[in-house]
C-alpha cells in the first residue's frame, strides 16, 4: 500500500514538474 501511495506521488511530481522543464528546453 504504501509503494502505491509513493508511486502516486512520484507520478504526480513527473506530470507536474515535466511540463517546466520542457518549457525550459524551449
Amino acid at each position: 500500500m504504501e509503494g502505491m501511495f509513493l508511486k502516486f506521488i512520484w507520478t504526480d511530481l513527473l506530470l507536474f514538474i515535466a511540463p517546466e522543464i520542457l518549457l525550459q528546453d524551449a
